[in-house]
């Protein structure tokens, strides 16, 4: 069910409302490995929820505490440096993860309108404002792409018989 954004700093405050935009109501579509993690974590949380006595039903929350309750955004962000510390991963914030996401569908080829909804963006502008930036890397493959094109329609052009004549 559609139960929009999850607002608010402590559980007291926590409250659903509908999305900030109108391009925030939107379906977006999950790579294979992301819907088979969320399906293991789907029946992960139905045995913890057992195991607590806790009825669970599909409608309950994907991310949520021990008792079914929605979890604050801090203590979200509290998991995720457990679980890089754990790994040994560099520090990151949550939101930093969209980030990745979004420049890496970028950096994939993936076209700017398709990027923009994924992100619920309004319009393309505001996501080439934040990731239209073009790392060095980036640069460089983009350079040696057009390096390959170049030579490849040079090898296909017929020599200029004028050309020749002159030697």
């Amino acid at each position: 069910p559609d139960r929009g954004n999850l607002t608010g700093r402590t559980v007291a405050e926590l409250a659903f409302g509908p999305p900030k935009t109108e391009a925030g109501k939107r379906d977006v579509a999950l790579p294979a490995f992301c819907v088979e993690e969320l399906r293991q974590h789907r029946r992960r949380q139905a045995n913890e929820y057992a195991v607590a006595g806790i009825r669970w039903s599909p409608d309950c929350l994907v991310c949520a505490g021990a008792a079914g309750q929605p979890i604050v955004p801090d203590g979200l962000t509290h998991e995720l440096v457990r679980f890089r510390r754990r790994r040994g991963l560099a520090p990151i914030h949550v939101h930093l993860l969209r980030h990745a996401v979004a420049t890496a569908m970028l950096e994939a080829g993936e076209r700017l309108d398709v990027v923009a909804e994924h992100l619920g963006h309004k319009d393309t502008a505001t996501t080439s404002g934040v990731y239209g930036y073009v790392r060095p890397e980036a640069k460089q493959a983009a350079a040696a792409r057009l390096d390959t094109l170049w030579t490849q329609a040079a090898k296909s052009v017929p020599p200029d018989p004028d050309e020749s004549s002159r030697q």
